[in-house]
């Protein structure tokens, strides 16, 4: 499940010296969710997916003055919105679904509590994965146009 390095620097670009910081939330990614499923880079972010994507990184275009280090933008997915500092943004992409961003500057900020958020958002992102599959192999067996086709 680990990223190719060549991938990785064509990814990062200019900003080399966020490799040690990508492969450390990887790291922590890797391990409380485990080394099933893909990373992949697609247009301007990395995608971890298990079955479904559940986390997004992405290198934000504008630098805010507040925050002049580079870093990275962290964006996973929870059935429920999540307020607080670390939080950056937050959209309702549906009915009990919440995409939360999150920045990650230094090694410090991929503590327990973004680990856990990722963790928690990868767990509901498989079971809402299984649970449309077993509607889905309910659904065929009992609809009559997929079991003459």
């Amino acid at each position: 499940m680990r990223l190719s390095s060549k991938k990785l620097t064509t990814f990062l670009g200019i900003q080399k010296d966020l490799l040690p910081l990508y492969r450390l939330l990887e790291l922590g990614v890797r391990e409380r969710c485990g080394d099933g499923g893909e990373i992949r880079v697609e247009d301007n972010e990395i995608i971890f997916s298990e079955g479904a994507d559940y986390l997004w990184i992405s290198i934000p275009m504008e630098v805010k003055t507040y925050n002049p280090l580079p870093f990275l933008l962290v964006t996973f997915q929870l059935p429920y919105q999540v307020k607080g500092l670390r939080i950056t943004g937050t959209i309702n992409l549906e009915r009990e679904l919440w995409a939360h961003d999150a920045l990650v500057g230094r090694p410090e900020d991929i503590d327990e509590w973004l680990l856990a958020m990722i963790e928690k958002g990868h767990k509901f992102i498989l079971q809402r994965v299984r649970a449309r599959q077993a509607f889905h192999r309910h659904w065929c067996r009992s609809c009559p146009r997929v079991g003459q086709a």
